[in-house]
Parts: structure tokens; C-alpha cells; sequence
């Protein structure tokens, strides 16, 4: 899908994707692509977002979305469609030291669940950049809010997000496993104390 006016309409996806003619068409039709896909994954801008996930909704199907600086409100309305298409989950992203504006995704899971309904729904966190009592803290608190069951998605993180929060990216391996192992134990009923485990 591409604006109108777009030089690329009418051109074919793949063969514009370096990968060989697919027989897709560049369309600005955004309703009719969105009637004949199984899913769409979307880069595009907020507003965008925004349209294809009312569009995704009425066609009953998944609508991945990559798009960054979307505000709470925008998220909002995507949540609420989301819901409405009957989709199966709802995440929520993590990054850090973005060049547009990023809403922390403790804070905006908390918001979109008032839109979303009893599905499962979660949040991921880069586990190296975070303290992980405080993610333990945060995953029972969200889990507490919503009616369907958390998903707790963890990952190491890219490379470009570890200087500005001041952590070193060649201890991330090991800081992931550590992190990982007290999240475990409190989200189990364990303890953390100074010195370690309980």
C-alpha cells in the first residue's frame, strides 16, 4: 500500500522488494488489500496505523505493527480495533533512546487494557536494560489489572540501546540470564535479598 500519487503504484511488490515478481500489485487501496490478505505487517506513520487497524478489524485479520511514534491515543484506538477483529493478543513493545517519541510499555499496557477485553495480552522487556525485581514488580501488577493471562516476552535488545542507558553490551548475555533467573524465582513467590536468592 502507498499513497496516492506514489511513483511505485501499479508496480510489483516483489520485483520492487528485490525478490522476484509476486504478482502484487502496489495499490493505494488500502480496503481492498486489506480484504484480500491473511495479515499485513505495517511500517508505515501513526495516522496510517491508525486506518489499517480499522481496516485489519473489519476483515478479521492480523495486523502487525511496526510503526513507531504512535501517541497513547493512537495505540488506543489500534487496541480497541484489535479487540474488535477478535485478534488473539495483544503486546506491546520495549525501546529505549528512540529518535521519535516512544511511550514505556509498563505505564501503556496499563492504558490499552482498559480497550482490550479478556485476551491474553503482555509486554516485552530488553531484561539486560532493566532491574529485574522492578519487571517482576511490573509483570505482577499488569497481570493483576487485565482479565486474560499475561505473556511475559524477554530479550536481550540490539546493540544501539545499551550506551544511552549506561549498560555494557558485551555483559548483556550473562546479565540476561541472571536477570532472568530472579524474575523466575519472584514471579514464583520467591524472595531477592541483598545477597541473592531466597
Amino acid at each position: 500500500i502507498e499513497r496516492s500519487g506514489a511513483p511505485a503504484l501499479g508496480r510489483d511488490a516483489g520485483e520492487l522488494a528485490g525478490a522476484g515478481a509476486l504478482g502484487v500489485a502496489i495499490s493505494d487501496d488500502p480496503l481492498e488489500a486489506f480484504a484480500k490478505a491473511d495479515g499485513v505487517v505495517d511500517f508505515s506513520v501513526p495516522a496510517a496505523s491508525v486506518e489499517f487497524a480499522g481496516y485489519a478489524a473489519q476483515a478479521r485479520i492480523a495486523h502487525i505493527i511496526g510503526t513507531t511514534g504512535c501517541s497513547p491515543q493512537d495505540d488506543a484506538a489500534i487496541a480497541a480495533a484489535a479487540r474488535h477483529a477478535g485478534l488473539d493478543c495483544l503486546l506491546v513493545g520495549d525501546h529505549h533512546a528512540v529518535p521519535v517519541p516512544y511511550y514505556q510499555n509498563t505505564p501503556l499496557l496499563g492504558r490499552l487494557l482498559a480497550e482490550w477485553g479478556d485476551g491474553p495480552f503482555g509486554a516485552l522487556f530488553l531484561l539486560p536494560l532493566w532491574n529485574p525485581v522492578l519487571v517482576a514488580e511490573q509483570v505482577g501488577t499488569l497481570a493483576s489489572l487485565g482479565r486474560g493471562r499475561f505473556i511475559l516476552p524477554l530479550a536481550v535488545g540490539g546493540r544501539d540501546q545499551f550506551a544511552p542507558m549506561g549498560v555494557q553490551v558485551r555483559h548483556r548475555g550473562k546479565q540476561f540470564e541472571a536477570g532472568l533467573e530472579i524474575v523466575r524465582r519472584l514471579l514464583a513467590g520467591g524472595r531477592r535479598t541483598a545477597g541473592g536468592h531466597r
